[in-house]
């Protein structure tokens, strides 16, 4: 476990010297969080819908794309690393390929703490302050942890799907598009059997699960959203392993 430690802390040193990237994407996600404003802004003003206020709204969609911001969208540096053979070279060394992979990106810290800064202020700026408890906090704490954990896994699992097709973009696009809708609109927003399939995706819980543990906290509630977080996460645990499974068996019988 020491040496993929060791791969996070030299990552995360690296990464400290590009400080300015992670500042100038906060832009962007200034930006998405204006026109959303605007757009909730428009269509509740200072009323109610489905027991959310523009407020929380706003807070809702501040903390969707705070965790679609937090992602470090490394799965094309999978693919390109299982087209050009550099797996073949890393499968050779004494680590595991996946671990050594979320590892390295789990030095995202540094982007996800500055995006945090960013997304209170703006919070605070355009919503104001929100009415929170401390277990309400820990929950949502506990449930944004689970959530960049899941972020890293779905990118996971879309690059090393280039074991079997050869390109991945069509993969990725429906991911970030269906985790798109929920920063946009809680599920409560759906009709009835748009609700149903949506809480059968992990990418629901990835988004819905944080944003609405922090607006409209419900202990109950949140310990179904924490569980079904961790449902997602095993799932795509085995998804992981089965990919890399197949996926080195496929390598070994063709000589990599």
């Amino acid at each position: 476990m020491n040496k993929y430690l060791q791969i996070t802390k030299f990552t995360i040193k690296k990464e400290a010297k590009f400080i300015l990237n992670y500042l100038s994407s906060i832009f962007g996600f200034t930006i998405h969080i204006i026109v959303f404003y605007f757009i909730w802004d428009y269509i509740l003003g200072s009323k109610q819908l489905n027991g959310y206020t523009t407020n929380m709204l706003i807070w809702y969609v501040i903390v969707g794309e705070y965790i679609l911001y937090s992602s470090n969208k490394f799965n094309r540096q999978i693919s390109s690393d299982v087209k050009n053979g550099t797996i073949a070279n890393m499968l050779t060394k004494p680590i595991n390929f996946v671990l050594y992979l979320f590892f390295e990106n789990a030095s995202n810290i540094i982007k996800i703490i500055v995006n945090l800064i960013a997304a209170i202020l703006l919070g605070l700026i355009m919503a104001g302050p929100i009415s929170l408890s401390i277990t309400n906090v820990i929950f949502f704490i506990i449930s944004i942890l689970f959530s960049i954990l899941l972020n890293i896994m779905f990118e996971l699992i879309i690059g090393l799907s280039t074991f079997f097709i050869e390109e991945t973009k069509a993969l990725y696009l429906v991911l970030s598009k269906l985790m798109l809708i929920i920063v946009f609109s809680p599920v409560e927003m759906f009709p009835e059997w748009g609700q149903i399939i949506l809480k059968f995706l992990p990418t629901t819980y990835a988004i819905y699960a944080p944003a609405k543990i922090l607006v409209m906290f419900d202990i109950s509630q949140a310990i179904k959203l924490i569980l079904c977080q961790l449902l997602s996460i095993i799932i795509c645990c085995g998804i992981l392993f089965l990919q890399y499974k197949k996926g080195v068996k496929k390598i070994n019988v063709n000589g990599g």
